[in-house]
């Protein structure tokens, strides 16, 4: 599948995240309480202690890695002259993903591995 599948196929509105990794759709379940908890606490802090022409984005929001690789990390922190209105073209600065047990495998294994094929230094 393409970016333009994933845009025709996510809903206008739920809590799922739904991303593209190599072609393949994937559905993740809307955050629970601690995961927000911890989302909002590390937003918190790096927002305070950012460098001047850097922004902090929570999900959802798209990185488009390429035409079949669209993730949404949890948290990223890039330039804010890399975004678009719509997404971010290009590999964020940092990917941060909160990992909870349905999405733990994801975030470790393939998501990890596409950030850093994409050049995310952390």
């Amino acid at each position: 599948m393409t970016r333009a599948d994933l845009d025709a196929l996510r809903p206008l509105e739920g809590s799922e995240r739904y991303e593209l990794l190599d072609g393949s759709i994937i559905v993740t379940p809307g955050p629970g309480r601690w995961h927000q908890a911890a989302v909002v606490e590390l937003t918190v802090l790096l927002r305070t202690h950012r460098p001047e022409g850097l922004v902090v984005k929570t999900a959802p929001f798209d990185v488009a890695l390429s035409e079949d690789t669209v993730l949404q990390p949890d948290l990223l922190v890039t330039r804010a002259k890399d975004l678009t209105d719509k997404e971010l073209p290009t590999a964020p600065l940092l990917a941060v993903e909160v990992l909870s047990p349905s999405t733990r495998r994801i975030d470790l294994l393939l998501k990890r591995d596409r950030f850093a094929a994409a050049g995310v230094a952390s």
